[in-house]
């Protein structure tokens, strides 16, 4: 009686529930999903609540459930769920969140978690997330906001279909500690959830049918699309020319606005306004054609030199669009200053050539000053004299 009251005990306490037959209802074309144990009320869509573009969806390629049904199993054991997916031997797997060192993720553990990025492709990063996509032309999506730990393809199971060949660890040299794996096995702590299998043909269909189900998302600015490629930290702006030359020579020619320097991590200012403000005005026939108002004199007599003549300049800079503009700021800090010279843009760390142009601007707004205000007094005559020849 005792042995049978600690039987009971003992099962009560791990509850296991099986769920071999997973329903999966058809939710928009070519994408399914299916509920398993009780899904936590709070998830993904329950949060952003966004309308998939059915349209859209509708004139996408018919396709079939990707994977095989009776392969994808489901059990909630303690308030857990445990699921597995099957994987061929050739197929690989992309995604499941902001990855910096590794595409393929097939062979990885992985706890999916938001957190600081530690150096490691393991899962905790600024972008976790629980999707991925298959070479074989098909995505799955967990819609559970949980800390999520996934092993693709590195879960080996006793009654496996596929399992691994047996191997004598101290013998056979073809022995690994990576088994063969034929599936992708899924905890989430929490008794259900939601899956989602978004159908292809191809893997990039997948993605189309993933972006469209959850409102298509915004068209990205163009310099953000295309081909993308990192400089060593150290590069000078020279560097990073040669290496957009190497680049081109070798087939790769989107890459005027997508060449980063870790310097700053910024995109090169100088190979953007060399590529697409080509034409911009000189900085000095800018100077020569500047115009003040009266509103900026009295400003400048307001508030001091610098604060006035930096005050005209970014009014009259703001007169012209962008890309007619002759001076841009490449860092937060206003140390680095990049000129429109004749045929191309310069760098100008020292100020030598906006120096000029600040005293340019000087000379000719306190000369205007005193030609349209001859009788009014801004300051003794000793004292403006002074000024004038300062700035003559």
């Amino acid at each position: 009686m005792k042995n049978l009251l600690v039987l009971f005990l003992f099962l009560s306490c791990n509850s296991v529930i099986a769920q071999p037959n997973i329903t999966w209802k058809s939710v928009a074309p070519g994408i399914w999903s299916a509920k398993v144990g009780k899904p936590d009320p709070f998830n993904f869509y329950t949060a952003i609540q966004t309308k998939p573009r059915i349209g859209a969806l509708q004139l996408m390629e018919a396709v079939n459930f990707p994977l095989p049904k009776n392969d994808i199993k489901a059990t909630i054991i303690d308030g857990k769920t445990y699921l597995h997916f099957p994987l061929d031997s050739s197929e690989k797997i992309f995604g499941l969140g902001l990855n910096f060192k590794t595409v393929e993720q097939r062979g990885r553990i992985m706890r999916l978690h938001m957190d600081h990025y530690g150096g490691q492709d393991n899962g905790r990063n600024h972008a976790p997330v629980p999707f991925y996509i298959s070479s074989k032309g098909y995505g799955v999506l967990i819609n559970a906001a949980r800390y999520i730990d996934v092993w693709v393809g590195t879960a080996v199971e006793k009654d496996s279909k596929h399992p691994p060949v047996i191997r004598d660890r101290n013998t056979d040299r073809k022995w690994s500690a990576s088994p063969y794996s034929d599936n992708i096995e899924i905890l989430i702590p929490a008794a259900g959830a939601e899956l989602i299998v978004f159908g292809g043909p191809t893997p990039l269909d997948a993605v189309r049918r993933y972006n469209l189900f959850n409102g298509g998302g915004c068209l990205p600015p163009k310099w953000g699309l295309g081909f993308w490629h990192r400089t060593p930290t150290l590069y000078s702006e020279i560097d990073v020319m040669n290496e957009v030359k190497e680049l081109k020579k070798n087939g790769i020619n989107n890459t005027t606005n997508n060449i980063i320097n870790n310097t700053t991590n910024n995109i090169s200012l100088i190979v953007q306004l060399n590529t697409n403000c080509s034409n911009a005005t000189t900085l000095e026939d800018f100077g020569n054609n500047i115009e003040v108002e009266e509103e900026q004199l009295n400003y400048l007599l307001s508030n001091g030199l610098e604060k006035g003549i930096s005050y005209t300049i970014l009014e009259n800079l703001n007169l012209l669009p962008k890309i007619q503009r002759p001076l841009w700021v490449a860092d937060k800090k206003r140390r680095k200053f990049l000129i429109k010279e004749i045929n191309e843009w310069i760098e100008d760390n020292n100020r030598e050539k906006l120096n000029k142009l600040y005293s340019f601007i000087q000379r000719f707004m306190i000369k205007l000053y005193v030609k349209l205000n001859p009788m009014k007094t801004i300051m003794s005559d000793k004292e403006k004299d002074a000024f004038c020849k300062n700035y003559k």
